[in-house]
């Protein structure tokens, strides 16, 4: 099996635990997001996170992450 470095100084990995650690990686990116600025919509979150919506919809779930349904506050539509 192939070993893998990700960073200079990190141990070898291999392409199984690569792919694991660039999957928590984005999880926390986004989850980070979501965070730091709950004005954004799932959209803008996956946008700027360069994910899929789909992914953003998931790591919420898995983080029991919700939201209010509905417009936001202040906007009329």
């Amino acid at each position: 099996m192939t070993q893998m470095k990700l960073r200079p100084g990190s141990p070898p990995m291999t392409p199984t635990e690569a792919f694991h650690a660039a999957r928590q990686e984005y999880v926390q990116r986004v989850l980070q997001l979501l965070q730091e600025q709950p004005d954004l919509s799932y959209f803008s979150v996956a946008f700027k996170a360069r994910v899929s919506l789909r992914t953003v919809t998931r790591i919420t779930a898995q983080a029991g992450i919700r939201r209010k349904r509905g417009p936001k506050p202040g906007r009329r539509s």
